[in-house]
């Protein structure tokens, strides 16, 4: 299946954009689906939400998981592969003709280095959010979707704000680990892809590293040296963000989640999950609960 990704894609955006810097959308592709080369008139910040794709970008082809963003510019062509089901965000932003006070937007320094750091010299321009700080990413573009399509007084000012934090948030990625694509990088790209995909099951890392090809050492130092966290760090944040989810969305027991999420110790998920979240697993149930009464 070929996907076109062209100005009929974009309808609220061209209604929007004129009066605003910044429209986001979701937007999702099936397994073994493509997006056809192709630019656009704005630029471009693309967030993987979930499964993997590969993305082509001058002449190259990189592997992009869940995490991933990158910064396309202005009548910069490119394409999408879908390896699985895949799910994105698709940041536009206009750069040109603003008002005054988008203007001064653009202006800032976090702006700058987000926006205008896709200098060739340093490589392809693909970033990753780090599971721990996906969720306030992921956040901050929900309320902005559901800002956009309003008409109120302060919707404007709202917006803004919200575009600001975004901007900064992922300009700190930027600065921390602007990611030159390696043979070890799109290795670690495959890990990564693995334990999104297989995190509800038992997983053993020198297993895992024997059939990626590393030694177990070797792969604990090059996801280290990626990511900033070692694999079975990653892994629990990861469990323990899915389970956040299912605590404050879904009636199955404390118990049951932890299974769905690959843990089959109750005490030992408790233990894991206020380590990261700072709170207990029965403290986010019964504040759901309090939600839905």
């Amino acid at each position: 299946m070929v996907i076109n990704m062209n100005e009929k894609e974009y309808p609220m955006a061209k209604l929007i954009m004129p009066e605003r810097a910044m429209y986001i959308k979701y937007s999702y592709g099936f397994k073994g689906a493509r997006v056809k080369p192709h630019d656009h008139g704005v630029m471009e910040i693309v967030l993987i939400m979930k499964g993997t794709c590969t993305h082509y970008f001058e002449g190259k082809s990189h592997i992009l998981i869940p995490g991933d963003f990158y910064v396309i510019h202005p009548t910069q062509i490119h394409a999408i592969n879908m390896d699985t089901d895949c799910r994105w965000c698709d940041i536009l932003v206009l750069t040109q003709n603003n008002t005054r006070e988008q203007q001064e937007i653009f202006l800032l320094p976090d702006m700058q280095k987000l926006l205008y750091q896709n200098d060739p010299s340093l490589g392809y321009p693909l970033y990753h959010i780090p599971v721990i700080q996906r969720e306030d990413i992921l956040y901050l573009i929900k309320q902005i979707i559901n800002e956009q399509d309003k008409q109120t007084e302060n919707t404007e000012i709202r917006l803004r704000a919200y575009f600001c934090l975004l901007m900064t948030q992922l300009s700190q990625i930027v600065n921390i680990s602007h990611t030159r694509l390696t043979l070890e990088r799109n290795d670690v790209a495959r890990i990564l892809a693995y334990l999104e995909e297989n995190f509800d099951r038992p997983i053993r890392i020198g297993s895992l590293a024997a059939d990626m090809g590393f030694s177990e050492s070797q792969l604990r130092r090059v996801f280290k040296e990626q990511t900033g966290f070692s694999p079975v760090d990653y892994l629990n944040h990861l469990r323990v963000q899915k389970a956040e989810i299912m605590l404050k969305s879904s009636e199955f027991t404390i118990t049951e989640i932890a299974e769905k999420v690959g843990i089959y110790d109750t005490s030992y998920f408790s233990r894991l999950y206020k380590k990261y979240t700072k709170k207990s697993p029965s403290q986010d149930r019964v504040k759901n609960k309090e939600k839905i009464i």
